[in-house]
């Protein structure tokens, strides 16, 4: 167990400085001996200069898109980010331009990595090798599934097994050696094509024409011309997530949207039927996995 103390220390400062350049905060824990933080919140649209910190951190989009831009002088990435997307942020100093975004962050000390592969029997990434995955945004299901399970999870501080082994497995899924054949050849798995950004556009378009509806997998492989088994390996390869998943996180998007931004007579049955739930529980149970907290509260926040 890590020293309390000092994770609440940090805790403390974190918060306060998310808060001074205009973070919206849904939640930051921080591991007894601050070298692991976990981080979910929002932020306007901006621009602007950010300073050396001691995490590597991984950042997934959980709502929201637009164009990212981040420089610094290990790496440059510019990308157009979305739910599902992810990317890298160094420990070091640069400059960046932001869509207005949700994202879910783990970020972690150079230590606390290179400690998981030392009790693997391997040798850390080097600095090289983290700068070149921070060099380009990336879908991943599995570190996306296990970032929203910590963020479910009841492990608060950030110190139990269940954070140990997350971490561990994104570790190695960013920076691990790739599986090798008894020839010593890279094991690489069939080629999947990506949609083309014409057709991922159809699909979004089409989703949030019909937010009010369920939306299947076949009326969306319809809109492209594919079944639904090649459309769905397809989807996942774009986005990062399967179509369900994609169509469930706009509907929660544009929910948390209505309850922060609607009138004092916007009621839980209004958003819930609004993105397609004629079951008010239904909605409600999606919602709160999705963000956290159950609509009523992060009504209640946005009130505040």
């Amino acid at each position: 167990m890590g020293n309390t103390d000092t994770g609440q220390r940090v805790a403390t400062t974190m918060r306060q400085a998310l808060h001074s350049v205009g973070y919206d905060v849904d939640f930051l824990r921080v591991s007894g001996d601050a070298d692991l933080y976990l981080f979910s919140g929002a932020r306007d649209r901006g621009v602007g200069v950010f300073r050396r910190q001691d995490y590597i951190s991984v950042n997934l989009c959980i709502a929201g898109r637009g164009e990212l831009s981040m420089e610094t002088e290990r790496s440059r990435l510019r990308t157009d980010i979305r739910p599902g997307m992810m990317g890298l942020t160094l420990n070091a100093a640069g400059e960046a331009a932001w869509p207005g975004i949700r994202h879910l962050t783990l970020g972690f000390t150079p230590e606390r990595l290179a400690g998981i592969f030392r009790a693997a029997g391997l040798d850390a990434p080097s600095p090289g090798e983290i700068a070149d995955r921070a060099s380009e945004a990336f879908g991943d299901p599995l570190i996306a599934t296990l970032l929203k399970e910590l963020a479910r999870s009841a492990d608060a501080e950030l110190d139990g097994p269940l954070t140990y082994h997350a971490m561990a497995l994104i570790a190695h899924r960013l920076f691990g050696p790739k599986p090798v054949t008894d020839r010593g050849d890279a094991r690489l798995p069939p080629r999947i094509h990506a949609l083309s950004g014409r057709e991922l556009k159809r699909i979004e378009a089409y989703i949030e024409a019909n937010i009010a509806n369920r939306t299947s997998v076949e009326e969306l492989a319809v809109l492209v011309g594919l079944s639904k088994h090649h459309f769905s390996r397809r989807f996942l390869q774009t986005t990062g997530l399967t179509p369900y998943r994609f169509v469930l996180d706009r509907k929660m998007s544009r929910a948390a949207l209505l309850l922060r931004s609607g009138d004092g007579d916007t009621t839980i049955t209004d958003v819930a039927l609004s993105v397609g739930y004629d079951v008010p529980s239904h909605f409600t149970r999606a919602f709160s996995a999705w963000s956290g907290m159950p609509p009523r509260a992060w009504q209640a926040k946005g009130e505040e």
